[in-house]
């Protein structure tokens, strides 16, 4: 059986982080760090009653006559033969196995191992790639955004494990946001990193200034213009004090997108 893990969004930033806009009342940032699927084993025994089956056959002869007066003389004889079977009880041990998924993930205040169990094929328990979500509490179950083929899903999530982690060490090396709740520009980097590794993808990300430069094995054209074309994405990145994006593979593919308008200023081929 084959586990797909969810992504946010179908873009390359976009499973990386959400725009502070996106986010309700009733919800709060949580930051996936990785995932891992396990499979349970219940031996379930069945057990059903025996039974008996019976069958017979005989046959009857009779002889008679009558005498001249009238009297009425007979004999006969019978005989039968039954046979009977027996099927004992029977039972069966059948090993039910379930998909189960543990995440790590942690919020501003706690740091949680959720999981998630595919009672079922079309069960809507999925893993989440490391990046940005939105959660929230909804009737005891912890509730994460996902997409799930082309639209938003809220998937439940139990919490088998919870930590405290509002005592964040002040000097960390890479703050997740600003003081105003948007994400940093060093932890977006971070989250893009992230990702390149979770999706053993060859790249990186990094920053210098107002410009966020990504490295991809995968970088293109088309990439690049869906990239750009996302406005939460690029709130983002506005958000995080970036104003230029470079994209390449460091070699036939260059570009240059800027932040502000969301358009490609430059394509350079390779020479």
């Amino acid at each position: 059986m084959k586990h797909y893990a969810v992504v946010p969004l179908p873009l390359l930033l976009a499973a990386c982080f959400l725009s502070p806009m996106a986010m309700a009342q009733d919800t709060f940032r949580l930051t996936v760090l990785g995932y891992q699927w396990t499979t349970t084993h219940n031996t379930m025994t069945f057990t059903w009653p025996g039974h008996s089956n019976t069958s017979c056959n005989g046959s009857t002869y009779v002889n008679g006559n009558i005498s001249n007066n009238g009297d009425i003389y007979a004999n006969g004889t019978s005989s039968s033969t039954c046979s009977t079977t027996f099927t004992p009880p029977s039972s069966q041990n059948i090993d039910i196995r379930k998909p189960v998924v543990y995440i790590l993930a942690e919020s501003d205040t706690s740091r949680m191992v959720m999981t998630c169990t595919r009672n079922v094929r079309w069960s809507q328990c999925h893993a989440l790639n490391p990046g940005a979500f939105l959660g929230r509490i909804e009737k005891g179950h912890l509730e994460v955004q996902a997409t799930l083929g082309k639209k938003d899903e809220w998937i439940k999530f139990d919490v088998v494990q919870q930590t405290a982690i509002s005592g964040k060490s002040s000097n960390a090396a890479t703050p997740a946001s600003s003081g105003d709740g948007t994400m940093s520009a060093a932890r977006v980097v971070e989250m893009l990193n992230s990702r390149f590794v979770a999706d053993k993808v060859v790249g990186y990300a990094e920053s210098a200034g107002d410009t966020l430069t990504i490295h991809s094995e995968r970088a293109s054209g088309m990439r690049f213009h869906m990239m750009l074309a996302d406005k939460r994405e690029l709130e983002t990145l506005r958000a995080a004090g970036f104003k230029t994006v470079l994209y390449t593979n460091d070699a036939d593919v260059n570009l240059k997108g800027d932040v502000e308008s969301g358009r490609i200023e430059t394509q350079q081929a390779s020479k």
